[in-house]
């Protein structure tokens, strides 16, 4: 094959600083390479202000010691509390308190200060406690205390089932057993339970329209019905729909609890006054 020899012309081109630096230059040549896209992870990160290693370190430390104080420490549950009036003395109230330590609300414990509430508090108090109604006022006082007014339960009526007895409150709740029932003693109107249904403390009756009747009976009965008054009620299980109310006289007066009670003691005070002579009330 021919080649041409280059000319001086050429050769003189070939050695100027210029055209070397070019050669050089082509040499380290590489092409760039197509940059690879990022991940939706890492920009993720940066779109939320967590793309650098530091931030998420201390991110992580600060969700560690939150989960510490949260899950395992004891600093911040509240079992030193103060009820203001009445109700438990202070170890009693602290023991219960206590006990919400083993119950948790997605693995915070009940009595953490946190999630510690007037509703825990209550619900606390109440299973060891079933005389206390309500808690008028809450306060909780960094880190693990509380203070509380309470509304105790009031006796309004003496339950009697089989052989037990007792104490009925305003809502008609069984909050106390009466452990040596005395009649001479006892203020309260008796309800006898004929079917001796065992009572559970601290729950409310399923039969509000007997509660009601009944409070409706000792406010009328004295303003109508002078002969004689009521000395116990009865009836055939929570469920029935008649009252059987004992009079002082001795004789029993069935009353529907499905109407009005102030109605069929007006109805029994016509009966007794117009259409049976008093000397005969005793013998009904």
């Amino acid at each position: 094959m021919f080649f041409k020899k280059p000319t001086l012309e050429k050769l003189v081109r070939f050695r100027r600083p210029e055209f070397q630096e070019k050669l050089v230059r082509a040499r380290r040549f590489a092409r760039k390479s197509e940059p690879v896209p990022e991940s939706l992870g890492p920009r993720f990160l940066k779109a939320i202000g967590l793309g650098k290693t530091w931030v998420r370190l201390l991110l992580a430390a600060i969700l560690l010691t939150a989960l510490y104080f949260l899950l395992v420490s004891k600093v911040f549950l509240v079992t030193d509390a103060l009820i203001l009036s009445g109700g438990p003395s202070q170890d009693e109230l602290q023991n219960a308190l206590s006990k919400l330590s083993r119950e948790r609300v997605y693995l915070v414990p009940k009595n953490h200060l946190l999630i510690f509430n007037k509703t825990r508090a209550l619900a606390a108090l109440r299973a060891d406690f079933p005389e206390i109604r309500s808690i008028e006022s809450f306060q909780r006082i960094f880190p693990n205390k509380a203070i509380l007014a309470i509304t105790e339960r009031r006796p309004q009526y003496i339950w009697k089932t089989g052989q037990d007895y007792f104490y009925l409150d305003q809502d008609g709740v069984a909050f106390q057993n009466i452990a040596s029932f005395n009649a001479a003693s006892q203020t309260e109107p008796v309800i006898s339970d004929e079917t001796a249904s065992k009572v559970s403390l601290g729950l409310p009756f399923k039969a509000r329209a007997l509660f009601g009747f009944a409070d409706n009976l000792r406010r009328v009965w004295p303003q109508q019905i002078f002969s004689t008054g009521f000395s116990e009620f009865s009836l055939a299980g929570v469920a029935s729909t008649e009252l059987k109310v004992k009079t002082t006289a001795g004789f029993v007066v069935y009353f529907d609890l499905g109407r009005d009670a102030e109605i069929q003691i007006k109805n029994l005070a016509y009966l007794l006054n117009s259409g049976i002579k008093p000397e005969t009330i005793g013998g009904l």
